[in-house]
């Protein structure tokens, strides 16, 4: 009866830490972040933006405003930096906030690379990508004319994640229980 006693506290030590591990794991890559970069023709140097997409997205599948979490401009020497969120401020003061209308394309599953992509928001505003690498926006309110134009647009993945902090400090704590766990066994 003993030896089941300590087995089941050996099952539930160990479950409670990969629960815990779980969780932790589960918050770590929130969304998926695609970053934008072209040469400009109209406007100086290369452009860059950021995407960032629901972590459910598939690459190469169709984006949905369901996806949609952010877009992120940076801007040129023409026109100012902006964000796209899907409602509400993105607080920010320094940049120009405007809200989700649609969003269509894709991000392409082979990255880098170009894509068909669509961003439209606060009514005539826009962001546009074809698969030859040409793209172009417009972020001034009256966008009867793109403001900044280019080629060679291409989304690229986002960085490799590292492991924050607390995920590894709780991946020793468990490994830390699992040896006490061990220890009282081998003492008893």
């Amino acid at each position: 009866m003993q030896i089941l006693s300590r087995l089941g506290k050996w099952f539930l030590a160990a479950g409670v830490c990969w629960m815990a591990m779980g969780s932790a794991h589960a918050t770590l890559v929130p969304y998926k972040s695609y970053y934008f970069s072209g040469a400009c023709l109209d406007c100086q140097g290369t452009v860059t933006a950021q995407l960032t997409l629901s972590r459910v997205f598939v690459a190469g599948e169709a984006i949905t405003n369901n996806d949609f979490i952010s877009f992120s401009y940076y801007g040129s020497n023409l026109l100012n930096a902006y964000n796209v969120v899907p409602f509400g401020i993105h607080g920010d003061p320094t940049v120009t906030d405007f809200v989700l209308d649609s969003v269509s394309g894709n991000i392409p599953s082979i990255l880098p690379g170009p894509s068909n992509f669509s961003l439209r928001f606060s009514g005539a505003n826009f962001f546009q990508t074809s698969i030859n690498g040409n793209w172009s926006t417009c972020a001034s309110g009256s966008c009867i004319a793109s403001n900044d134009v280019g080629n060679n647009g291409t989304f690229s993945n986002s960085p490799a994640s590292v492991p924050e902090p607390g995920t590894l400090l709780l991946l020793g704590a468990s490994l830390g229980a699992l040896g006490l766990i061990g220890r009282r066994r081998r003492a008893g």
